[in-house]
């Protein structure tokens, strides 16, 4: 009856354990907060002949090519991800990451957008050698090309969910592209601390790990009593 009782303590304390609030999200993307200084994780893609691209500046320090000035993420470390350009031109931040498959999927990201033009959001894909395009969009690609977001953002840094769900398909490699296009006049765009969550790859916290080394002691404990009352 008390290995019985013993044994549905453990079990109780499995359950509890999994619920526990403690446990966080792994994120799929690599130096996804540019703290490294660079891009590594990621693939800059500029389009030929065009003007500009992206890269890593400084919080609030200037944009990187024409200076123009830019705003300070308070949740930000040192670096972040910036375009500039001194004329048109079509500018992708890409990575890869690999899904389980298991739902929900989100995007987290902080982001701002200094469109001089005031055009944007205007044309359609992302070249910047045809009509009027000026405008920001992001695209998670696998066999598909679905595209979860077009437009832009405030002229200051500002959280963003956004959920990957709608545009994914079963598990599998999938790319998310991060473009600004533009071709009316200066446009420069911030991204730092992104995120993607894999619900299926939660890993306890400290406090949670606690709690299970703490009750398989109780139960360990507990047996070694059992076995001194058979002896």
């Amino acid at each position: 009856m008390r290995l019985r009782t013993v044994s549905t303590a453990i079990a109780a304390l499995l359950g509890a354990s999994a619920l526990a609030s403690g446990a966080h999200a792994v994120n799929l993307l690599t130096n996804g907060d540019f703290e490294t200084g660079d891009f590594t994780g990621w693939v800059v893609t500029d389009q030929a002949g065009g003007s500009g691209s992206w890269y890593i500046a400084g919080n609030g320090t200037g944009s990187p090519l024409n200076g123009f000035t830019t705003p300070f993420n308070p949740t930000g470390g040192t670096w972040n991800a910036q375009s500039d350009q001194f004329g048109p031109g079509s500018h992708t931040l890409s990575q890869s990451f690999l899904w389980s498959g298991v739902g929900p999927l989100f995007l987290h990201f902080d982001a701002f957008a200094d469109d001089q033009s005031g055009a944007a959001p205007t044309g359609d894909g992302t070249d910047y050698s045809g009509p009027a395009n000026q405008h920001f969009q992001i695209d998670i690609t696998k066999d598909a090309d679905p595209m979860a977001f077009y437009g832009t953002f405030d002229i200051d840094w500002g959280h963003h969910d956004l959920d990957l769900l709608p545009f994914v398909d079963g598990a599998g490699t999938y790319t998310l592209a991060f473009t600004e296009v533009d071709n009316q006049l200066f446009y420069n765009v911030g991204l730092d601390n992104l995120s993607v969550n894999d619900v299926a790859g939660t890993v306890p916290e400290p406090a949670t790990w606690a709690m299970m080394i703490g009750g398989f002691g109780l139960a360990g404990a507990a047996l070694r009593r059992r076995k001194a009352a058979i002896a």
